[in-house]
């Protein structure tokens, strides 16, 4: 028997969900996995002129240790015909409740060593800031952030958010933003005071930094947010409507993962054993 991860062609967060399943499977019933295919092309990024165009070619390593690869790897997806296939979201993060530091490490060890060392070299952080654009989309109306998908948080948003935490800490509280987005797009965000944009060259190592937040602050239906929530367990907020809960995240330590509206307290949110 073997196990293998058909992974679709997306985004590295959706792509995660069958990996990060078939991974756990492989260890916890000892069955061989295939190392997935993680190269894809994408033409739309590219057309886009995205800062990242998904190509995800150079984030893992090529022999990942512990995996099934190469010639061998070939030989039995043909061959072995008793193979477990994980493909698709199925229930997102539901099936990994209690699995995140599990998943973390697998993830680690399977990176290319240089971008998890650019991602160690960002050093702690406090406030994680993702601000997902590129194929999301603005609002044409307050309705499409609770029957739509892919839509962009208000900026505006982002900066009430960060200075909500700052007001529930008591101090100068330092933020990191992770964006796909031209400096322009994010101008008000990175004008505030500790902020601060990091640029990591990678999906991966971007990833890693926001998953190593105390506090998260989401861009609502983004998977790559989500991810950022489920390997950290820290509390995370996304906008009204957006929360991402709807991933199926299982809070382990009964942080806030949801939906923040600027006229809701931020002490209100946040667990007082949570503020930095």
């Amino acid at each position: 028997m073997i196990c293998r991860a058909v992974l679709p062609n997306a985004g590295l967060g959706n792509k995660l969900f069958p990996w990060a399943r078939c991974r756990v499977f492989s260890l916890e019933h000892n069955v061989p996995m295939l190392a997935p295919v993680w190269v894809q092309l994408k033409l739309g990024p590219i057309a886009r002129g995205d800062r990242d165009t998904r190509l995800y070619h150079n984030l893992f390593r090529l022999r990942p240790v512990g995996y099934v690869s190469g010639a061998r790897a070939l030989w039995q997806r043909i061959m072995e015909r008793d193979q477990v296939v994980f493909s698709g979201p199925d229930e997102h993060f539901a099936p990994l409740t209690g699995k995140h530091a599990l998943v973390l490490e697998e993830l680690t060890r399977m990176t290319q060593p240089e971008w998890v060392r650019r991602a160690d070299d960002v050093g702690a952080v406090a406030i994680g800031v993702h601000v997902r654009r590129g194929d999301f989309v603005q609002a044409s109306q307050p309705e499409d952030f609770i029957t739509r998908g892919a839509i962009r948080t208000p900026l505006d948003w982002y900066v009430q958010a960060v200075s909500a935490i700052r007001e529930v800490t008591g101090k100068l509280t330092p933020a990191v933003v992770v964006s796909d987005a031209a400096d322009a797009e994010l101008q008000d965000l990175l004008q505030m005071e500790s902020v601060r944009r990091v640029e990591t060259g990678s999906a991966i190592s971007d990833l890693l930094v926001l998953s190593k937040a105390q506090f998260l602050i989401g861009s609502g239906g983004s998977s790559f947010s989500a991810w950022a929530a489920f390997l950290g367990q820290m509390p995370a907020l996304a906008y009204t409507g957006q929360s991402l809960s709807w991933f199926r995240i299982e809070p382990t330590r009964s942080q806030f993962i949801g939906e923040w509206d600027v006229s809701v307290p931020m002490q209100s949110v946040l667990r007082e054993e949570a503020i930095v």
